[in-house]
């Protein structure tokens, strides 16, 4: 997309000199390899047979449904109509194959008015760790697996508002004026509708919703023994008897629902799943190569993404463009979903740079492409849940005290691991300047517990065993006596004494301690895994630590013995060989 908008600026620059174009800027050459083209674009391409069956297929679903209705002669809507547009795209297979053309009808919602076209557009997804832990879940209970895709996800719903748009230029009905009778893409309250839709048809068949601090969009019916997280138009599905799961397909059916997909749970959310007998290994290797494809990223490897900690722009530093800090923030977001997803190996580098979104710099944006480099170099990599007979879940905290040469403010790193992998990685700036690193650590633990007590949750959703109390692993002996209330009152005055709902927030441990909900345990700092979450490490520490967090693909494995069979000396290689053996 970076190539095709370059090309398309100097087209317009060549353009209004009033110079020829260029073979280089020919209709040819930017038609060629574009999977997003407008309507006139299609036309002039080769597979334009293809775009048009796709439209044709699209047009027909919308009317079969009802969608709309032609406004009777001399009925006025009394405002003014939407506009439309026609958006197509190809849709691609990991390994870059085209999947299928999808063309899509939407409407330009940037044009409703509040209060007159729509009111409420709060729509809830799934947590992605969710979906993690129910792929994970279920290979410990010996669970199936699916996915559903819903076709047409978000023209079920039956609009409540009085909603006009302009008849599409496909449908070559001229200037006619429609009424909306369900939803469309493109409407704010588009993404509502379908939950909502959702919600009702699932509650219908008996399904029960998992309470609000846990998951709004994760159902279980216990008669059946079925799971659903949704997550827009996909449903992630575990179960134990495949006739269970026919009947809720049949009975969403006979709700009017299609299903453009109903497969293995191998992919999802953008995320590939490869699951054997013992194990489930979760990555992203094409999110990386988009990514630096994208971004033209040089294909230089680096051995760890962050070195140090990042100053603000300085005066004599180039201030950014806006559309330089729009690529800033793209590209921040392309891997801050990387490192919430499936490499919290990352989640350090990202969310420190993210601190600089007000006010980048040339500076700031080599650090994200470092990062990228070093995505590059390991993007075989990901998180990896196997099945095990020991302890299921394991806590990690640890905090690096006044890291931040901006602010002096420390930063809180914590992990949950699920069947030893990283289920939730977080990475946060603590919102005080706090005055030791015990203190700090002491801050630490409040917003770890509140996410221990969200698993716990979960947990107890799903019927999985979760310890009581739940041990926290911290590598601060002070803070652990501090939040057992064992330290003395000159260490703790002074959060009370600064302002009240600091004191309650950071004593809230306390309460957690002393109720038996959880438990702190002194570990030694090289085996506390979060870590990596807190400060730039040394190439060797970071390596030590990232091993903790992420494994290979069976596959990069297997590439690799080779390799070293091929190419490696008996001494060392052979030790190497036999360790990525057992990791396969």
């Amino acid at each position: 997309r970076a190539w095709a908008r370059k090309l398309i600026k100097r087209r317009k620059e060549t353009r209004s000199r009033g110079e020829e174009l260029p073979a280089s800027l020919s209709d040819e050459i930017l038609l060629s390899d574009w999977d997003g083209p407008s309507l006139d674009w299609a036309k002039k391409r080769d597979d334009w047979p293809q775009w048009l069956a796709a439209i044709k297929r699209e047009i027909d679903q919308l009317e079969a449904r009802g969608t709309w209705r032609e406004l009777d002669q001399g009925e006025d809507p009394g405002r003014r109509p939407l506009g439309t547009k026609l958006v197509l795209k190809i849709k691609r297979h990991p390994d870059g194959s085209i999947d299928k053309y999808k063309a899509r009808l939407t409407v330009q919602g940037f044009l409703q008015r509040y209060g007159v076209d729509y009111m409420d557009t709060t729509s809830p997804v799934t947590h992605t760790s969710t979906v993690k832990f129910l792929k994970a879940h279920a290979l410990q209970m010996g669970r199936k697996t699916k996915v559903f895709d819903f076709a047409g996800a978000f023209l079920y719903p039956t609009l409540r508002d009085d909603i006009y748009m302009r008849a599409p230029e496909v449908l070559g009905k001229g200037k006619v004026v429609l009424k909306l009778l369900k939803s469309l893409y493109g409407l704010k309250q588009a993404s509502r509708e379908w939950f909502l839709a959702l919600q009702e048809a699932l509650l219908s068949i008996g399904f029960v919703q998992a309470p609000e601090g846990v998951d709004k969009c994760l159902f279980y019916h216990e008669e059946l023994d079925i799971y659903i997280s949704a997550y827009v138009d996909d449903s992630f599905c575990s179960y134990m008897d495949e006739k269970n799961l026919e009947y809720v397909i049949e009975e969403l059916r006979k709700k009017k629902f299609e299903f453009s997909k109903i497969g293995e749970f191998d992919m999802g959310l953008g995320l590939q799943f490869d699951t054997t007998k013992d194990s489930v290994f979760i990555s992203q290797p094409s999110s990386v190569e988009f990514i630096k494809n994208e971004f033209q990223v040089s294909d230089i490897t680096k051995p760890t993404p962050i070195t140090k900690w990042h100053e603000k722009r300085r005066e004599d530093e180039p201030k950014f463009t806006a559309t330089e800090v729009t690529q800033y923030l793209s590209l921040l977001g392309s891997l801050s979903h990387l490192g919430r997803m499936t490499r919290p190996d990352i989640i350090l580098a990202v969310f420190h740079l993210a601190s600089f979104c007000a006010d980048p710099c040339e500076r700031h944006y080599d650090a994200l492409k470092h990062i990228v480099q070093y995505l590059v170099g390991t993007k075989d990599k990901g998180i990896y849940f196997r099945k095990t007979k020991g302890e299921l879940w394991e806590f990690y905290c640890d905090s690096d005290w006044a890291g931040c040469p901006n602010t002096r403010k420390s930063t809180s790193g914590y992990l949950l691991k699920f069947m030893g992998g990283p289920l939730l990685a977080v990475s946060k700036r603590q919102k005080n300047v706090t005055l030791s690193s015990c203190e700090a650590e002491y801050c630490t633990f409040t917003d770890c517990a509140k996410d221990i007590l969200w698993a716990k949750g979960l947990a107890k959703f799903f019927k999985c065993p979760f310890p009581e109390p739940a041990e926290l692993r911290c590598d601060n002996v002070t803070a652990k006596h501090m939040a057992e209330g064992k330290a003395k009152l000159n260490r703790t005055k002074h959060i009370d004494a600064l302002r009240k709902h600091i004191g309650v927030k950071y004593h809230f441990i306390r309460e957690l301690v002393d109720f038996n909900v959880l438990s702190l345990t002194y570990v030694d700092t090289t085996q506390n895994e979060s870590d990596i979450l807190t400060k730039p490490l040394a190439r060797t520490k970071f390596h030590s630590a990232a091993t903790k967090l992420l494994n290979e693909s069976a596959r990069a494995c297997r590439l690799t013995i080779a390799q070293h069979t091929t190419l490696g000396s008996v001494g060392d290689n052979a030790i190497r060989i036999a360790r990525l053996a057992s990791t396969a």
